[in-house]
């Protein structure tokens, strides 16, 4: 279970705001709005069958990108980041992992304004081990561009990561 489900819905920052809605059976759909133009046609909707964590909602980048966390299985937590690329709003999903592991999470941990670079931890558990990466990613396409084994590694996690992260997460315990 996320450390969100007993948090309540934080207040919508910037221009973007998300909202949750009932799809098919099971299913949640979200919708991504401008919030400086209410009435407007929503930027994105997104239909899931994983459980979105809305109070994880954390927009950044002067309020032009968004981050959730959404959970496909008990012991697996993604991170879902909308954003704009070539004039079109997009959601990518970053996960914990790849080659088959067998549990992990990935979080926000916070935005590089300068280099717009997103900030991102992540533990996956693989062949019997845990493993930690920090990384900072190209906001515009989400390439890696640096990944260390501690936060100190990476110049932009000293100045720029989120203070909420800092103080919430487990990945730094």
């Amino acid at each position: 279970m996320g450390r969100w489900a007993a948090l309540t819905l934080a207040a919508p920052m910037g221009s973007l705001t998300l909202s949750a809605t009932a799809g098919e059976p099971g299913q949640t759909c979200l919708t991504l709005a401008d919030a400086q133009r209410p009435g407007a046609e929503p930027l994105l909707r997104r239909c899931t069958y994983e459980v979105a964590w809305m109070a994880s909602a954390q927009t950044f980048a002067q309020g032009r990108a968004l981050a959730l966390a959404v959970q496909p299985l008990e012991s697996w937590r993604e991170l879902w980041v909308f954003h704009e690329r070539a004039g079109r709003w997009t959601v990518d999903v970053l996960s914990p992992g790849v080659d088959d592991p067998q549990e992990g999470y990935v979080e926000f941990a916070g935005f590089a304004p300068g280099t717009r670079r997103l900030l991102i931890a992540r533990e996956v558990k693989d062949q019997g081990r845990f493993r930690r990466f920090f990384e900072e990613r190209r906001l515009d396409d989400l390439a890696l561009v640096r990944q260390a084994s501690a936060p100190e590694r990476l110049f932009d996690f000293g100045r720029w990561q989120d203070v909420a992260w800092r103080r919430d997460t487990l990945v730094l315990h």
